[in-house]
Formats: structure tokens, C-alpha cells, sequence
């Protein structure tokens, strides 16, 4: 006979209560990877370690989309232009 302090519900012995959880880790993690490609392949002159910086810090979701938002200055020129090539 399981334990009603450690198998959950006796009413829902097999749910999975953490799937909310999941789904919100989920949307969180695809919402990361599609600023992370925008990043890339909007910004591609920008240098590597700087993309790989904020790939990094943009994988944490909430906290780093903030940072991103925040502080991410991809042209570092006034009038918000790179220099003509």
C-alpha cells in the first residue's frame, strides 16, 4: 500500500504534476534559441566572443533576456549606424 505523504493524489497515482513546469521551461528555452539565431544572424559583424557572450547569458531565460535588452549595443558608433566599409 503506497505512502499518501509521498505518492501523491490517491485519486491520480500516475499524473505528472511537473508538467507545467515543463512546458514553461520549454517555451522559455525556445523563445532563447530563437533570440540567439536572430542575434546571429542579424548582428554577423559583430565579433565572435561578444556573439558567444550573450548566446550564453540569453540561455538564461527572463534574467538574461532582460540583461540583453538592457545592456546589448550592437553599434557602438553614434547616429546607431556602423561606419561605411
Amino acid at each position: 500500500m503506497p505512502n499518501r505523504y509521498t505518492s501523491g493524489p490517491i485519486f491520480m497515482p500516475d499524473a505528472d504534476f511537473n508538467l507545467p513546469a515543463k512546458i514553461i521551461f520549454g517555451v522559455g528555452l525556445y523563445v532563447s534559441v530563437c533570440l540567439i539565431a536572430r542575434m546571429w544572424l542579424k548582428y554577423r559583424n559583430d565579433s565572435l566572443t561578444k556573439k558567444l557572450f550573450w548566446s550564453v547569458i540569453l540561455l538564461m531565460p527572463l534574467a538574461g533576456w532582460v540583461f540583453y535588452a538592457a545592456f546589448y549595443n550592437p553599434y557602438p558608433y553614434p547616429g546607431g549606424k556602423n561606419p561605411p566599409e
